[in-house]
């Protein structure tokens, strides 16, 4: 036997895929190959096309090497009827475990975690609460839950959010720990992850309209109905039109955001809102999606509450 030959792996990708190792075909028997011994690009890879009965596997595999990228991309691919397994559940508490352990942060089982010194830590825990209330409330036609595992709470010089599907990360500034800012992001987030983590799909107007939205929800204020239609006449259609039609990164009144969004998730129309995000994201212009998910269109909007 030529031992050359023997050892040649000839398919490119895995043909099997366990959490030690993966199997390649060869020449006269599989080669199989320990998933350490692949450096960052050839797992990258090789998870990615490679075949696997079970889709839990690579996730598997990427939690146990700390590769959170390729963790974050295989969750995104599970259906969202996916029963998480309680084998992969473990795994992914015990990675929120030591990343809480790596911030210094106690566990205790909560839903959200705040690693940032808090004049009143149980004030903002209860403003917390009160913002996530609201925001799926509002939100609740997505298909929640939208992430696993906590959410972290941070205290930085820039707002960010890190829309990840296990523990994602919202980074706040000092002026936004309250009411309106804690909304505004568990709105960001929440819609960011129904897009599984990427804004490009869902136009800025609507991730900015729906976050201002959410204040008004929390605080109990609306916002008014009427208040919105007076917003979106005083505008005029040509301004409507030009903020739906902004190519992303250009300019827009957040008010006129605000007014436009309000609409979309009113207590008796918001389990309309999945309906029309799927139908912008499948290319449908804003208004006809609107006139097919909310049977509204420009007309309607400066017309009616």
């Amino acid at each position: 036997m030529d031992i050359v030959t023997a050892l040649a792996v000839l398919s490119p990708f895995p043909v099997d895929m366990q959490e030690q190792h993966l199997s390649y075909q060869g020449a006269y028997h599989p080669r199989i190959i320990p998933v350490e011994a692949l450096n960052h690009e050839q797992l990258s890879k090789h998870l990615l096309n490679g075949i696997s009965t079970d889709s839990e596997i690579p996730i598997l595999i990427a939690l146990r090497l700390n590769k959170e990228e390729l963790t974050w991309q295989f969750l995104d691919n599970l259906s969202p009827q996916h029963n998480i397994s309680a084998k992969l559940d473990h795994q992914m508490r015990q990675w929120v475990q030591q990343k809480l352990k790596q911030h210094e942060i106690p566990s205790n089982g909560a839903s959200f975690y705040i690693n940032a010194k808090a004049h009143n830590t149980i004030k903002m825990k209860r403003i917390i609460t009160k913002a996530d209330s609201s925001v799926r409330s509002m939100l609740n036609a997505l298909q929640w839950p939208l992430w696993h595992g906590p959410v972290l709470f941070e205290l930085g010089d820039t707002q960010k959010i890190h829309a990840h599907p296990l523990m994602p990360v919202i980074t706040l500034e000092k002026n936004q720990w309250n009411e309106h800012g804690l909304s505004a992001a568990l709105c960001r987030l929440s819609l960011l992850r129904y897009q599984k983590g990427t804004a490009a799909q869902i136009p800025e107007w609507i991730l900015q309209g729906l976050s201002l939205v959410a204040q008004h929800k929390t605080e109990g204020s609306g916002p008014s109905p009427r208040k919105m239609l007076k917003l979106r006449q005083k505008a005029g259609a040509t301004a409507i039109k030009n903020m739906w039609n902004k190519i992303h990164g250009q300019a827009f009144s957040a008010d006129l955001a605000k007014a436009c969004c309000a609409p979309l998730v009113h207590t008796r129309h918001k389990h309309k809102l999945a309906s029309f995000l799927t139908l912008l994201n499948n290319q449908i212009d804003v208004e006809q999606a609107m006139r097919i998910a909310y049977q509204r269109d420009l007309s309607s909007l400066l017309s009616k509450p």
